[in-house]
């Protein structure tokens, strides 16, 4: 395995989703520290604005399943159903099984919480750039 800390990003714009402020504001600056652009929304109304007014291109999301108002799962539908969904990385506390069957049953990439740096990074990776391992990479 990678040193978490090795791998970087090359300015990705990652639109992060999450009700958990700690948790938004620690990934975050992990995520800025490897370079990767970070927009923050503190649920799927927040990010609903941001995806519609952001002149910005969104190249993946981070988003929580469950949070009050908006939640991640809706999120996804809202978006897919209008032909804007970006690569999606999906977060949860919860079991798989746990999950709307929506999410379950159309192979998005789940991060179980809590989970590691690297686990983050590797679920960017395999959304941003498919098939392509070294897209995001140890610098050389």
């Amino acid at each position: 395995m990678h040193d978490p800390h090795e791998i970087h990003g090359h300015g990705e714009v990652i639109l992060l989703v999450d009700d958990d402020e700690q948790l938004r504001v620690a990934l975050a600056r992990m995520l800025e520290a490897l370079r990767f652009s970070v927009m923050l929304a503190a649920d799927g109304d927040e990010a609903l604005e941001i995806i519609k007014r952001s002149p910005v291109h969104i190249d993946a999301m981070l988003l929580d399943v469950f949070m009050p108002h908006l939640g991640g799962a809706e999120l996804v539908d809202w978006l897919e159903c209008r032909g804007i969904l970006p690569p999606v990385v999906l977060m949860s506390g919860c079991e798989a099984r746990a999950l709307p069957s929506s999410l379950r049953e159309c192979g998005r990439t789940v991060l179980r919480k809590p989970f590691t740096p690297e686990q983050v990074l590797t679920a960017l990776r395999e959304v941003l750039h498919p098939g392509d391992a070294s897209a995001t990479r140890r610098d050389s």
